[in-house]
């Protein structure tokens, strides 16, 4: 059965999960944010090599509409994008056993050029546990950025 379970846990089913918690409502550019993140464990033991973190952004690219780079016929269409504002890597390597809970405290700086969430602007913290052999686990946070007055 433990091999049954370990490689349904590879395909991301009864594997860990990660969730991250903001302790704060508002970011600030130039300024820390405090986050815990909870690893819970899933139906198996499993090794996580690391903690990864970054924080994103979402633009809007204008694109031909052929989808093709060389087209210049005028025409284009708007797309979103991700773009990476910052990537934290924490090297907290540990086995996370079924049913066990791991939590990190961590402060990340906010770089100067996050955008301000106004209107459709996105801006948030991806997480993700690296965990070989296996779907990694993830959890996006939607982050509030805010000017300091």
């Amino acid at each position: 059965m433990s091999f049954f379970k370990k490689t349904l846990a590879s395909f991301g089913i009864g594997s860990a999960s990660v969730d991250t918690v903001l302790k704060q409502e508002v970011v600030y550019p130039g300024q820390k944010v405090s986050v815990t993140i909870h690893v819970y464990g899933g139906s198996t033991a499993q090794e996580v090599d690391n903690i990864n973190l970054e924080l994103c952004c979402q633009y809007v690219k204008e694109v031909p509409a052929s989808g093709k780079e060389n087209d210049h016929s005028g025409r284009t269409r708007r797309v979103k994008k991700k773009h990476v504002l910052s990537k934290w890597s924490l090297p907290y390597a540990f086995t996370i056993e079924p049913g066990d809970t791991r939590d990190f405290d961590v402060e990340l700086d906010v770089p100067i050029n996050t955008p301000v969430t106004l209107g459709d602007a996105k801006v948030w913290l991806d997480t993700g546990l690296d965990i070989s052999m296996a779907v990694d686990p993830t959890d996006k946070d939607i982050l509030t950025v805010r000017l300091m007055l």
